[in-house]
């Protein structure tokens, strides 16, 4: 998080003493020890050096904190009494399992101190608790530091939620659910998970996978564990993905074409977004509108998770404002149709949605999904590992009952897609 962004005091759970002695609260002292400490010592913050205040209270976790009314210059967290609450229980969870945990270890090679780290099969393993926003910029670079020195870590946000069981439902993501987003390696869309731990509790929330319905709107499943779980359950890997059921496709579908309809009916606002403006000069010079757009450019992909928008404005350019442009018969490359959709994404024509991936990867395999659907119908067809040749161009002015009748042959045809090419049994 911003400095700016900080309120009030920043507790920790580590100093270092007037003597130059590292301390922590987590190596079980007691009150007594440690009020005489306090007496004795000054403690000083380990970021910025500044002296830090120990608070020894009966309702809240014991923890380190600047004076009132200043903050460290050199940290960008800003924790909360929830925060300190959950390095407590990592620290005690992973110590059942017989696990060495160190609580808010300095990384001076890195200039980092992460919250819990952990050594675990000739790996180094961090967890990086998160309870509020964090700039992209700021997040990025923590997370790319971490990667780089060949650490192994997991972002875990913070929840009140006290659910028990698994449950579905329609979410409204926020900036900070997509960074806490993970994928084990060689995984797709449908691999992605987050987890949020509750620290009073003691219980897990594992979400995903995650499935776009609107910029706003993500239908997601939710699993709880207790804190019976395993370490090796928080990092992604492709035996404990979410499994794919007929259920959970054939219940995405349900809101997905309550979704179309909502696309078709939408009163749209008198100034336009860049993308919908794009989007709609793009249809209008092909004797349409937004409302009346060919079903095959709303079209439900696993990766369009990867973009904040709709899909009937990117996938309108892709086959009206890109492929109908180029002579049946000719070819391009996905290298192409990748370069020409990223300089879309830089004049925000479309947006993508914040997610600690490499974005020219999301685009190829978001590009890649569809042009697979484009040739089951014949739109296109594959001629080499990423080349295509333009076979057809189909037809985009339609009445809004034979579009209707349209929807629902190419939503059939996709929930069956699914089925085929993304259910795991």
């Amino acid at each position: 998080m911003n400095v700016s962004q900080s309120k009030g005091p920043m507790p920790m759970l580590t100093a270092i003493r007037s003597d130059g002695v590292t301390i922590s609260l987590m190596d079980h002292w007691s009150r007594e020890e440690l009020t005489a400490l306090r007496k004795e010592k000054q403690f000083l913050c380990p970021d910025c050096t500044e002296p830090v205040v120990l608070k020894l209270g009966r309702k809240k976790a014991w923890h380190f904190a600047h004076d009132h009314g200043r903050f460290c210059t050199s940290s960008i967290k800003n924790e909360t009494e929830a925060h300190i609450q959950g390095k407590w229980f990592l620290s005690d969870w992973l110590k059942k399992q017989h696990i060495t945990p160190r609580v808010e270890h300095p990384l001076p090679h890195l200039g980092q101190r992460p919250d819990i780290l952990y050594e675990k099969d000739n790996h180094t393993h961090i967890l990086e608790l998160q309870h509020s926003s964090i700039l992209y910029d700021h997040f990025r670079k923590r997370n790319s530091n971490y990667e780089k020195a060949g650490y192994k870590v997991r972002w875990i946000g913070i929840t009140s939620d006290i659910s028990k069981e698994r449950f579905q439902q329609i979410k409204h993501l926020t900036a900070l659910d997509g960074l806490l987003t993970a994928c084990p390696e060689y995984g797709g869309p449908l691999d992605l998970t987050s987890v949020y731990l509750n620290p009073y509790t003691g219980t897990f929330n594992f979400n995903g996978p995650f499935f776009y319905l609107s910029p706003r709107k993500t239908f997601v499943y939710s699993s709880v564990e207790n804190s019976c779980c395993h370490e090796a359950s928080l990092f992604p890997s492709k035996r404990n993905r979410p499994p794919i059921t007929i259920t959970m496709v054939d219940h995405y579908f349900v809101h997905w074409k309550k979704q179309i309809l909502r696309e078709r009916s939408r009163k749209r606002p008198v100034k336009l977004s860049a993308g919908e403006s794009f989007a709609s000069t793009i249809l209008y010079n092909s004797g349409t509108s937004l409302s009346l757009f060919p079903a095959l450019v709303c079209v439900a992909l696993p990766s369009q998770f990867f973009l904040i928008t709709r899909p009937v404005v990117w996938q309108s350019w892709v086959l009206i404002g890109f492929i109908h442009t180029i002579p049946a018969g000719l070819r391009f490359s996905l290298s192409q149709l990748t370069k020409a959709f990223l300089r879309h994404v830089e004049k925000q024509r479309f947006i993508m949605r914040e997610l600690p991936f490499n974005r020219l990867t999301m685009v190829k395999l978001l590009l890649t999904e569809y042009l697979n659907v484009l040739t089951e119908f014949g739109v296109v067809a594959k001629t080499g590992e990423v080349v295509y040749e333009v076979c057809r161009y189909i037809t985009v002015q339609k009445p809004m009952d034979v579009l209707m009748r349209d929807d629902e042959y190419i939503q059939s045809f996709m929930r069956a897609y699914w089925k085929k090419q993304w259910l795991k049994f």
